[in-house]
């Protein structure tokens, strides 16, 4: 570890060597002391090929001829600092550190998938095919604050549920309350569950007609500008390959955990959102 540059830690985690550091604090945080497991590997490896694992995808023989054990170590070695960081992570209030500034949405939200194997019961196939990406998915619900802090990631569902299906499952809507205001696609039409807490939901207007108005263009564009954000992030994430590569149905137990944790890991990072205008109401 200590041989390797910025640039090296960036290219095989993703994060730089202060973000890198940053990660590792917080989840050994009073526990260097416990007894740890795989003791032939320091603390900081077992991270490092964690994150390697998460960020190039590499299967267990190629990292464990890296780090110079046997593959069925780098196996637990993967799950077990998967499910520690899992547990750090999933701890802190994300949400409670938005952004919550008069003029700006509440939450930003945005459905995405990710591709799987084909699972081997009938009943699966059915549940995680999406007809949108035309082969088997997991999918869940994105939200973000206008600084682009990740403040919410649903559990995985199958490609097949729909995104209002997910809204209404995901649990976001109960952490809403009156007055809050939510920014979403044309797609999202959980307008009842909303209303019944005072919820505003904004959306871009559905064309009507072969042309829609000058207003509804405007409007259209201003909401696509704070949209992207979302879309940002995401892409982000999903740079990671374990995401962007077919998900094994070795991984998929551990997937809704690895999922979770590199959203949350983005906010380890610098934001890549642009500031919005101060002046532009949301919730018109």
């Amino acid at each position: 570890m200590e041989s390797l540059s910025d640039d090296d830690v960036k290219y095989l985690t993703g994060h730089f060597i202060s973000e890198f550091n940053a990660i590792f604090c917080f989840t050994v945080k009073n526990q260097l002391d416990a007894d740890w497991p795989f003791q032939n590997l320091p603390l900081k490896a077992q991270l490092l090929l964690t994150l390697i694992k998460y960020r190039l995808n590499f299967d267990f023989s190629f990292l464990g001829i890296m780090f110079k054990i046997h593959y069925s170590s780098v196996s637990k070695i993967f799950k077990y600092w998967t499910i520690l960081l899992s547990v750090k992570f999933n701890k802190v209030d994300f949400g409670g550190m938005r952004v919550s500034e008069e003029n700006l949405y509440t939450v930003i939200l945005d459905c995405t998938e990710i591709p799987i194997q084909k699972p081997t019961s009938p009943e699966e196939q059915q549940a995680t095919w999406s007809s949108y990406k035309n082969c088997n998915t997991f999918k869940s619900l994105i939200g973000i604050d206008e600084a682009g802090t990740v403040t919410f990631v649903s559990t995985l569902y199958g490609g097949a549920a729909s995104d209002n299906v997910i809204v209404a499952k995901s649990g976001i809507i109960q952490k809403m309350k009156e007055g809050d205001c939510i920014l979403a696609d044309r797609g999202f039409d959980a307008t009842d569950l909303l209303a019944e807490k005072g919820v505003i939901l904004n959306k871009p207007p559905r064309k009507n007609g072969s042309q829609m108005k000058e207003n509804e263009v405007a409007q259209t564009r201003a909401i696509a500008k704070r949209r992207i954000n979302v879309e940002r992030v995401i892409g982000l994430v999903k740079r990671n390959r374990i995401l962007a590569q077919k998900v094994p149905q070795s991984l998929f137990e551990l997937m809704p955990r690895i999922f979770k944790l590199l959203f949350w890991l983005v906010n380890i990072k610098k934001s890549i959102c642009k500031s919005v205008d101060g002046n532009c109401k949301c919730c018109v």
